[in-house]
């Protein structure tokens, strides 16, 4: 099924794909930014959310509610929303299959902008033994907002699961006192 989708391409990302008994391979996918305030591509990151849903997605529900919410932050100056997908061409027809990763990113008007959410679809998430669709997903999103939002550290309140994955990033603890709160130094 696809849905009209209206992400404009942003950037190329480097992954490793899955290719048998545990071995991966470099691999190219997209980077797209989408556009909340057009249905088609809140229609397409609500399909999407809904199949991850059904796989034990944890965050990109949420995504899609602030996604479709009409309240702005004051501190925010641009909400962006990024995805990674295995297609390559014609973003006017996304398939929600293909989306292997969802990130909201903040630009603010403070000294740092936010990371503030990111998930991977289910089957690229870090699981014990398992052998993953694709790896490095959510860190092709990391690595893309480090290299054009440079400008600005970058923070994070990271879910105490998610804490190693920034770390391994390059995110640092922001105070002594919280290992959650973690920034990226420019």
């Amino acid at each position: 099924m696809t849905i009209n989708f209206t992400a404009r391409y942003i950037d190329n990302a480097k992954v490793l794909k899955s290719i048998q008994n545990g071995r991966y391979e470099d691999a190219d996918l997209s980077i797209v930014e989408l556009n909340n305030h057009d249905t088609r591509d809140l229609n397409a990151l609500k399909r999407t959310t809904g199949l991850w849903d059904k796989k034990g997605a944890k965050y990109a529900r949420a995504m899609y509610y602030e996604a479709s919410s009409d309240i702005p932050l004051p501190s925010v100056d641009k909400e962006h929303y990024f995805a990674v997908t295995e297609q390559k061409d014609d973003f006017t027809h996304l398939e929600p299959e293909k989306v292997l990763g969802l990130m909201i990113f903040d630009e603010t008007n403070y000294n740092s902008n936010e990371l503030a959410m990111l998930e991977v679809e289910p089957s690229c998430a870090k699981k014990n033994g398992e052998n993953r669709k694709y790896k490095q997903v959510g860190s092709a999103l990391v690595n893309y907002i480090k290299k054009s939002y440079n400008d600005k550290n970058i923070i994070v309140f990271a879910d105490v699961n998610a804490i190693d994955f920034y770390k391994k990033n390059g995110f640092e603890n922001m105070y002594d006192n919280s290992d959650c709160q973690l920034y990226w130094k420019a």
